[in-house]
């Protein structure tokens, strides 16, 4: 692994992965490896009702999803600093 320094850098970025998924917004917050799926979260609870998706503490819901059903975009928010 190569040291960089801030210097080096022209911008960074936080890289956000989120999908829709039958017409509400996910975030992906992992991959589950026995499975094979994608694990997507939601705060929406129009979701839960609808999707009755698992709830797992509260306004946090979960679902798991093969990867090839979904399409996924990438949202690129910028690191203050740069």
């Amino acid at each position: 692994m190569k040291s960089v320094d801030k210097e080096d850098l022209d911008d960074a970025y936080e890289i956000i992965p989120s999908t829709f998924y039958k017409g509400f917004d996910f975030g992906i917050i992992g991959y589950d490896n026995e499975s094979q799926k994608i694990i997507l979260m939601t705060s929406n609870p129009e979701a839960w009702k609808k999707l009755n998706l698992e709830t797992h503490s509260k306004y946090e819901y979960t679902v798991c999803i093969p990867f090839y059903e979904l399409d996924v975009f990438e949202e690129r928010v910028s690191i203050l600093g740069f």
